[in-house]
């Protein structure tokens, strides 16, 4: 059975952003598109299509030197961080009018089997939640335009701050006060809860910078 030809892209897309979020693929490495084309199997014009779009999410960048996974320096990070915090507080603020009571404890259950799972040498499971969590708040906005927006910003923390995520021991709390916010109906405590929840990260990154 053949592929479409708009099932190859998007296949070819998500296997080199995964490649990049996972670090098969490393910040400032040089794309070889006959390599890269090789291994995943894949002729160069799915490829293309899918380097076209990992550059306007700013992941991948282009020059007269070639083509290559985006770097950014910290202060850059900081400063998509701050932006992260108010869109993530506005998308708070909308959850508060969008999401079920059953959404909103599916949220609490994420961490609550994460931290069961955790150990001090493997936070995979905490990862995945936080990941998940995110996720979620950006999609129970109800709003394509700041999802998409959002989803942007929170791929450069995947990305590029690995190494650098606060524990859970740290982060629960703050988990937890956005989703009490959440149940509470609270819009203005809820999107409060999120920018301080992205803030903190950014004082976490200044300290290591």
């Amino acid at each position: 059975m053949k592929i479409a030809h708009e099932d190859l892209d998007q296949l070819t897309y998500k296997s080199l952003k995964k490649m990049i979020l996972d670090g098969q693929l490393r910040q400032g490495e040089k794309i070889v598109q006959d390599n890269l084309a090789s291994l995943l199997g894949v002729s160069r014009t799915p490829l293309r299509r899918a380097i076209s779009q990992l550059v306007q999410e700013r992941l991948i960048e282009t020059s007269g030197r070639g083509t290559f996974v985006k770097s950014y320096s910290p202060d850059e990070i900081i400063a998509a961080f701050e932006i992260r915090a108010v869109l993530e507080g506005l998308a708070s603020r909308l959850c508060v009018r969008y999401m079920t009571d059953e959404e909103i404890q599916e949220l609490e259950d994420l961490f609550t089997k994460a931290m069961s799972q955790i150990t001090e040498e493997d936070w995979t499971a905490y990862r995945e939640a936080d990941r998940e969590f995110h996720n979620r708040i950006s999609r129970h906005a109800k709003s394509d335009m700041l999802s998409g927006i959002l989803d942007q910003f929170q791929v450069l923390g995947i990305t590029y701050l690995k190494g650098l995520m606060r524990s859970p021991q740290e982060t629960i709390t703050d988990h937890m006060d956005i989703i009490q916010a959440l149940k509470k109906r609270s819009e203005s405590e809820a999107e409060q809860a999120a920018i301080s929840h992205i803030r903190k990260s950014i004082e976490s990154l200044s300290k290591n910078d």
